[in-house]
């Protein structure tokens, strides 16, 4: 028995994961554009930057240039590692529904912290945009996914789940 062969076991199958590691791969290399994006725009950024906005699309805090264009593809990692992360260990365990559903719902908040890091590099580009043109269709199909991620999961425990 050759090592690491039971990590596969535990993740569901060889093709289990294979399958896992496609339908990552997509969020992983938009948080590295996102990487090489803030560090390409980092000489081109002022000193303060836009931060945070209000409701109204106001910016109403500013920070350094660290906080707005790599903390934002940090985090965005750190989400994404952390829903993604979810998904081996559920297989075998939940429907592979579920587990669909979960990584949709990953890529949607994935949708939120591009919009956001969209809209601070077309401000340091000379484009101000309200954010909430960005960010409302993002959080409204994150919504749509979190409540597809709970059907999923009542059905699963009902026992009724839907196919697809």
């Amino acid at each position: 028995r050759r090592a690491g062969r039971g990590a596969f076991r535990a993740a569901g199958s060889v093709k289990g994961m294979r399958s896992y590691l496609q339908s990552t791969r997509l969020g992983w290399t938009i948080i590295a554009t996102m990487f090489a994006v803030g560090i390409v725009e980092s000489p081109l950024a002022p000193v303060s930057i836009p931060t945070h906005g209000n409701g109204e699309g106001s910016i109403n805090r500013y920070g350094g240039k660290f906080q707005g264009l790599l903390l934002v593809p940090l985090s965005a990692a750190f989400a994404w590692g952390l829903i993604t992360a979810l998904v081996p260990f559920q297989q075998g365990k939940s429907d592979p529904s579920v587990s669909r559903v979960l990584i949709r719902l990953g890529y949607t908040i994935l949708l939120i912290f591009v919009s956001v890091f969209s809209d601070l590099v077309l401000w340091i580009n000379g484009v101000v945009l309200t954010m909430n043109y960005l960010l409302l269709p993002a959080l409204l199909l994150m919504g749509a996914a979190l409540g597809n991620l709970v059907l999923r999961a009542v059905q699963k425990d009902r026992g009724s789940a839907l196919p697809g």
